[in-house]
């Protein structure tokens, strides 16, 4: 009787080990899927970061352009009056 119920529990943790080694073979599998989807995102992210880094330099450079435009305009208004009003005087 000892050993049936020896017998028993012996089949009962190979069962359990079973189970535990299809539930391991599952994590596994979970976490290579997660690692695949992280490098996907970072590969993602990295490349959204690249264009819009590449579209504030874009507008950065725009707006400077602009800037210096108007700088140029408003020093060439500044000389035209400086001269008008030497003139006049």
């Amino acid at each position: 009787m000892a050993q049936e119920e020896l017998s028993k529990r012996i089949d009962d943790v190979h069962r359990r080990l079973d189970d535990l080694r299809a539930d391991v073979l599952q994590l596994r599998q979970e976490v290579t899927q997660l690692r695949q989807e992280m490098g996907t995102g970072f590969a993602q992210l990295r490349q959204e970061m690249k264009e819009g880094d590449t579209a504030l330099r874009q507008d950065i450079e725009r707006r400077s352009s602009q800037f210096f435009w108007q700088l140029n305009i408003w020093f060439a208004i500044l000389a035209l009056l400086m001269t008008v009003y030497r003139f006049l005087r």
